[in-house]
């Protein structure tokens, strides 16, 4: 994000994911998807706290134990 990109009178907007994968993986897959869309938004700072290999395992439990959670995951946290 450029400094020109943000108005420096407008405070950013924190959005905060708690125990994401605590979540029915159906459901923190589809808000993975969703708020992807958001990253890139001036002003827009997600900060979303999670187990890595519990999200890992509920994404395999979805796509199946083949399927390379890691690297869908590498799509949104990079």
């Amino acid at each position: 994000m450029e400094k020109s990109d943000v108005d420096p009178r407008q405070a950013p907007i924190f959005v905060v994911v708690d125990e994401l994968d605590r979540c029915r993986p159906d459901y923190a897959i589809a808000l993975l998807e969703s708020i992807k869309h958001l990253f890139d938004v001036p002003g827009v700072v997600f900060v979303i706290a999670l187990h890595g290999r519990q999200l890992t395992a509920s994404i395999e439990a979805v796509y199946g134990a083949k399927f390379d959670a890691t690297a869908y995951l590498r799509r949104f946290f990079y």
